[in-house]
């Protein structure tokens, strides 16, 4: 999906993403889908981009390689730019995030697959001796009979 950087030539679109209105000359951020048939572009406010569309624009070059954002002044180039490393740091801090419960997850299985081996351990010992006190038992009644006989 291409995307287009520019400045809302008026104030009629909407933000798909607060569902305010975009001033005239706000810095809008638009995705465009090409239905074939007719183009429509989805608008929104530069801050109310999210992780999942920076990747996607990511994807394709990054935010300086949208279309239309070497047309901006500098100073929102610069926000724009910093608005992608914020979403970019909460992304991996999400993905670390993610990594350190899927490690904890993968810690806590292991843990009890450790206690069911040694439990399955402490049963085969109590199995063995139960076995051996049978066995010395068993010897101990054929000794006794044969003292009686």
């Amino acid at each position: 999906m291409p995307y287009i950087i520019e400045y809302a030539k008026s104030g009629r679109s909407s933000c798909k993403g607060c569902k305010t209105k975009i001033n005239e000359g706000e810095v809008r951020f638009g995705s465009v889908d090409d239905k074939g048939d007719h183009v429509m572009t989805h608008w929104k406010h530069a801050e109310c981009l999210n992780e999942k569309q920076m990747a996607n624009i990511e994807e394709v070059g990054g935010i300086a390689a949208v279309s239309g954002f070497s047309d901006l002044k500098p100073a929102d180039r610069t926000k724009l730019e910093k608005r992608a490393k914020e979403l970019r740091a909460e992304a991996d801090a999400k993905e670390q995030a993610k990594a350190e419960e899927l490690a904890e997850k993968e810690e806590r299985k292991a843990e009890r697959a450790r206690a069911a081996e040694e439990k399955k351990a402490e049963k085969a010992e109590a199995k063995r001796v139960r076995e051996a006190e049978k066995k010395e038992k068993a010897a101990k009644k054929r000794k006794a009979e044969e003292l009686d006989s």
